[in-house]
């Protein structure tokens, strides 16, 4: 890999309050380091980014991007993600231009404190707590991979269920 140019691009979901900027583009090895701010006056809100690059005309996510990427990045000022360029598209010779997308991570529900690889018995009972959305109720449902155990229906949506 001898020749490589960039062009840093910056595509954002923006609202008001939200920046994106990309601050510099470093190739190291390898590997090809974006350092960007990520800037929201509700430092609250999380973010889904993924970065994506002009050699598919921006057409799909890289794969090989680790660091603060993905779901439930956070703003702040010193932000970096490491895409593997050559696991992903091999030797490449030519000028490449990055762009950053991203929007306001809102799942539907994230459990907090709960090990989804940990089993649990039948019958003993199981704090749940979650932040409480803007929905009134909700249903809870029970999955053994992808067989339905046991649900509930119509619960408050207050945060926590045994």
């Amino acid at each position: 890999m001898k020749k490589l140019a960039f062009l840093a691009l910056l595509g954002a979901h923006c609202a008001m309050a939200q920046n994106v900027t990309i601050k510099k583009v470093d190739l190291t090895g390898d590997k090809i380091i974006v350092s960007y701010t990520l800037q929201d006056s509700n430092p609250g809100n999380e973010y889904q980014l993924k970065l994506f690059a002009s050699v598919d005309n921006y057409m799909s996510p890289l794969a090989k991007v680790t660091g603060d990427v993905g779901d439930e990045v956070k703003p702040g000022n010193d932000r970096k993600m490491e895409w593997k360029i050559v696991d992903e598209l091999g030797p490449y010779k030519g000028k490449i231009s990055l762009e950053i997308r991203g929007k306001v991570y809102a799942p539907f529900v994230k459990l907090q404190n709960f090990d989804v690889k940990k089993g649990y018995k039948r019958g003993t009972p199981i704090e749940m707590t979650w932040k409480a959305g803007a929905t009134n109720s909700i249903d809870i449902e029970l999955y053994k991979g992808s067989q339905r155990v046991m649900g509930e229906s119509n619960l408050q949506n207050n945060g926590s269920h045994t």
